[in-house]
């Protein structure tokens, strides 16, 4: 069994949806969340001139049965994210890491962000956007110990503030597909909790008059029948994993849920 553990997230505009920072007691990391619309305003941030991590998550035009992910690392943070902001166009949210007391150096950046790159692969429940996988750079071994730990309560941070694509999917035993993570419409008019491997029903059902309407969805059944079906879907269902927020009660009628075939 995980062992608890708190959080705390200051909420730095006033917008929970906006730009927040999260650290932990006893961690000298410290965690900058922001949507890209609000990177000109996240960048000013002192934390993100530091030595770091970073994690760039959205859905590619025409490729959107999961989420992509880019991975990387740089002595100021900052400067690469603005770079990727010019050139890199799929990305809606970032997640950078660095550090309270400048702890984190070139090698320690690099370990993370490779080991990072490793944990999305294994987990499937997303596609990378970065080329060649890095090396493994040189580490003492109380400098990969450390890294370990900071890398250990990355991991622990991610899913509370939204992303899920460092984590496995949990099975159900009898059952061939598994659920994804779930994507929230982005029109202003219709935010519904849309899973990403569903494929025979139309999108009209989930997402009434969004433009993606005519999108054809899998193996879907209406939201309340999931809810006694499957603890992975009930899982689902529960919480948005990705980003957004979940559906009001009048809501859970009209959206669909994937759950998995049986064998």
């Amino acid at each position: 069994m995980a062992e608890p553990f708190t959080i705390r997230v200051f909420v730095a505009d006033g917008d929970p949806e906006g730009v927040r920072l999260v650290d932990r007691m006893n961690w000298t990391g410290v965690g900058v969340v922001f949507p890209r619309e609000q990177w000109q305003t996240a960048r000013s941030r002192t934390e993100l001139g530091r030595t770091g991590v970073y994690v760039l998550v959205g859905y590619k035009e025409g490729d959107e049965d999961l989420p992509t992910l880019y991975i990387g690392e740089g002595d100021a943070v900052r400067d690469r994210i603005d770079s990727h902001a010019q050139t890199k166009e799929f990305w809606e949210h970032g997640y950078a890491f660095t550090t309270s007391n400048n702890g984190l150096n070139k090698a320690h950046v690099r370990w993370l962000e490779r080991e990072l790159i490793q944990q999305a692969k294994k987990a499937g429940r997303s596609k990378l956007d970065n080329g060649t996988a890095p090396s493994e750079p040189p580490l003492s071994e109380a400098e990969r110990a450390d890294s370990r730990a900071f890398l250990r309560e990355i991991l622990q941070v991610l899913p509370i503030m939204g992303l899920r694509a460092f984590h496995g999917v949990a099975r159900v035993r009898g059952t061939k597909a598994c659920c994804y993570p779930t994507r929230v419409d982005s029109s202003t008019t219709h935010r519904r909790n849309v899973p990403c491997c569903c494929r025979s029903q139309y999108l009209k059902r989930c997402r009434g008059s969004s433009a993606r309407a005519g999108r054809r969805l899998q193996s879907c059944v209406p939201w309340r029948a999931a809810l006694a079906c499957h603890p992975c879907c009930r899982r689902q269902a529960a919480t948005n994993t990705l980003r957004g927020s979940l559906p009001n009660q009048t809501d859970l009628g009209r959206n669909t849920l994937c759950v998995g075939r049986g064998d």
